[in-house]
């Protein structure tokens, strides 16, 4: 900061060159507009971790040109986007609410389609005027804690290849990993390559976003390319509403089962969950249709209904290859008995909500364009954070 002061700069006009942890850490937290890592003897990924921009192993391997590039495009790119290079197991919760994404009606969570609710990740979707109290019995006295309901959530895509078990891709060892929420467009993104114990190495990528063109729609597109193997992978993409409120360890002993079945169906690719709250009575309509691609082209597969206690899914099989991937598009349409008008049809109002959209990128063009439509593109970084914050206090109080 002294050196910037000496030159008659602000730290956002400067360069901070540095090869030690600490040094990075200090050039972020000081606001500087390039922090430049030099890997000599601590790992690039450290210190990218730790606040570096960029991170090269000699000064040789930049330039001027570069410095310029990054002033002129790298920092407001770096603005609008939140991202993580590397998985942190015991910081996943955290960056879980920081990557949520949002649209005032529904916030949801970062976790990824393929992790179920453990120490590490907590799935959430919470929507807006959807409380519920229940008794608790604390130290002998009973207590009545009203809670902001984590509602079903709507993320899981399982897969598993050749006939094995269901694996959760942030248990397989991560050989690359990253995410990004990128503010401007409202997006919620992940790649990751991970080896299974079998040393099969597959490519997962996923974007999400909830609609800021139509407030209870929200969308997912997975893909999945193995690496090194060909194999018949089946997938589950399901709608789970077995979820509970469980995302602080010092509330575990409070009551945190807030949903119970009201119906459920699946048929051609459709599901509906529909669930109650135990006590306000507030009903949840929560449908997701599904579409199977494979580089862009729709194909057929044959679908089993999968179905449990607050549980619908489906299963289907596809032989995959380095050479064929398969994507899947997972749209969703989730309304209440607190929506406008004193819904008293969610359900309906949800299946209807589903008929009128048929894709991922229309979704998406519709999503961007409002902003642009209505001026108000930058709310997304707003909206987006309001997000994080109250799926943050989700986090700390529910």
């Amino acid at each position: 900061m002294t050196a910037a002061d000496n030159l008659g700069l602000k730290p956002n006009e400067c360069v901070v060159v540095e090869d030690a942890i600490s040094g990075v850490q200090a050039g972020s937290r000081g606001n500087f507009g390039l922090v430049l890592g030099i890997a000599r003897e601590i790992e690039g990924s450290q210190l990218r971790m730790n606040g570096a921009d960029i991170v090269v192993r000699d000064l040789g391997e930049i330039t001027l040109e570069n410095i310029r590039e990054w002033f002129d495009s790298g920092l407001e790119h770096e603005g609008w986007n939140l991202t993580y290079n590397e998985f942190s197991p015991k910081d996943e919760r955290l960056r879980e609410t920081l990557t949520s994404i949002g649209n005032g009606y529904m916030g949801v969570r970062g976790a990824s389609e393929g992790s179920p609710s453990s120490e590490f990740h907590y799935p959430g979707t919470y929507i807006a005027g959807i409380f519920n109290k229940l008794p608790s019995k604390v130290h002998g006295q009973t207590i009545f804690n009203n809670d902001f309901v984590n509602t079903p959530n709507w993320l899981p895509i399982e897969f598993r290849i050749g006939g094995g078990e269901f694996i959760d891709p942030m248990e397989q060892t991560i050989l690359s990993y990253r995410q990004n929420l990128d503010f401007r467009h409202g997006v919620m993104e992940r790649e990751i390559v991970i080896q299974d114990n079998l040393g099969r190495i597959s490519r997962i990528a996923s974007r999400r976003f909830a609609s800021m063109a139509n407030q209870h729609l929200a969308a997912l597109r997975f893909t999945l390319r193995p690496v090194n193997y060909s194999a018949t992978v089946e997938f589950r993409t399901a709608i789970d509403g077995t979820i509970e409120n469980k995302g602080v360890a010092r509330y575990s002993e409070l009551a945190s089962d807030h949903l119970e079945e009201m119906s459920s169906s699946c048929s051609s690719g459709s599901m509906l969950l529909h669930t109650r709250t135990t006590v306000s009575h507030y009903e949840i309509a929560t449908a997701a249709k599904t579409s199977v691609l494979s580089h862009g082209k729709p194909i057929e597969v044959t679908r089993t209904t999968q179905s449990g206690t607050r549980f619908i899914g489906e299963l289907f099989e596809i032989d995959l290859s380095p050479d064929k991937s398969c994507t899947i598009e997972k749209l969703v349409a989730i309304h209440t008995s607190l929506d406008e008008k004193g819904s008293t049809r969610p359900v309906a109002e949800a299946e209807a909500s589903l008929a009128k959209i048929n894709s991922y990128d229309t979704m998406f063009a519709e999503h961007t364009a409002h902003g642009k439509k209505s001026g108000t593109a930058p709310t997304f970084r707003s909206v987006a954070t309001v997000s994080a914050r109250r799926c943050s206090a989700c986090t700390s109080t529910t």
